[in-house]
């Protein structure tokens, strides 16, 4: 019904425009305008004297996402613990809404990761951090050595837009919105959930980062693109054209 009296309906990706085309036959009335990214958030303007980031003295991989099952975040995990050996020094920093914090939520749609954590036996290995502020998210963007976002569905994905943005080497799934919010420049898993396949890419990325850089051109190609002023004049077009 919403869809249906709505003048305009704005899609976040040309994922979501097709799904929706598919399942309520609105083209006539759907603009694509991607979600604004607030770069300037994720800078850091002075030295960071968070205590419990001081404690990361050694390489990590970053992955940031809520802790619902799509997210897919046991696989990351499982995937880690797998590591070879030359790499078990490299850590594991999980990002974000806790099960208990999802509100809304039922629990038995949220992964216990702090219990896979555990029976895992990677405790001083994996750092699960909850909600942060953007302060100490721009800390662990700064300093992360890979990023790495195992989901399973996206209708935008601006944890991994984030990354290349930040300059990081990306590991994700070409799931729904991802590649295209990615521009298909990330590095992509072809099973999202193959632990094997997921430990064999991080350690080829872990061992030659180098290699997956982004480059300066992409950084500022992905800056612009989602820029919250170029955004903005997109939702201005809109509003004076309906």
């Amino acid at each position: 019904i919403t869809l249906t009296n709505a003048d305009i309906v704005v899609a976040i990706s040309q994922f979501v425009k097709i799904d929706i085309q598919n399942k309520y036959k609105l083209s006539h009335k759907i603009t694509m305008i991607y979600n604004p990214i607030a770069w300037d958030r994720l800078e850091i303007d002075k030295p960071s004297n968070f205590e419990d980031l001081n404690k990361f003295n050694q390489p990590f991989i970053l992955s940031v996402a809520n802790h619902y099952q799509h997210k897919n975040l046991a696989t990351l995990v499982k995937a880690f613990s797998k590591l070879p050996e030359h790499l078990r020094e490299i850590k594991l920093v999980l990002v974000g809404q806790l099960p208990d914090s999802l509100l809304g939520m039922r629990r038995d749609r949220c992964d216990d990761i702090r219990q896979l954590v555990k029976d895992l036996g990677l405790e001083s290995r994996v750092y699960i951090t909850g909600y942060i502020s953007d302060r100490e998210l721009a800390w662990y963007y700064h300093h992360a050595y890979l990023f790495a976002f195992p989901s399973l569905f996206e209708g935008f994905g601006m944890p991994p837009v984030e990354a290349m943005g930040m300059g990081l080497p990306v590991l994700t799934t070409r799931c729904t919105a991802i590649p295209e919010v990615t521009m298909q420049r990330a590095v992509y898993v072809e099973n999202p959930l193959d632990v094997d396949e997921w430990r064999d890419r991080l350690t080829d990325m872990l061992n030659h980062r180098d290699q997956y850089l982004p480059d300066q051109l992409l950084i500022q190609t992905i800056r612009q693109t989602y820029d919250p002023v170029a955004i903005a004049k997109k939702y201005v077009d809109l509003f004076r054209s309906t």
